[in-house]
């Protein structure tokens, strides 16, 4: 997890895809076999936190609210990807 924070952070805050989707793939590898996993989830919402990628962080948004309800800034997160899809 710690390698998917350092992709993305690579690049000073500037989304750049290919990092983007190489944490999102680590953290979704992650994510798939521990899905309570609080950092795998944030993550996974950060490596997809756009309108065109959204879709891919659903399951991580409604983990990361539901694993962390008294963490603002989980509930932040999860955020992103519900107001990307209009939930």
């Amino acid at each position: 997890m710690f390698y998917a924070l350092a992709l993305l952070g690579r690049h000073g805050g500037v989304c750049d895809h290919g990092d983007y989707m190489r944490a999102t793939a680590l953290a979704a590898e992650v994510f798939e076999w521990q899905p309570e996993h609080p950092g795998a989830a944030h993550y996974l919402i950060h490596g997809v936190d756009d309108a065109i990628h959204a879709p891919l962080g659903l399951n991580a948004a409604r983990s990361l609210a539901r694993i962390a309800p008294a963490a603002p800034h989980a509930q932040h997160m999860a955020s992103h990807i519900f107001l990307a899809l209009g939930l």
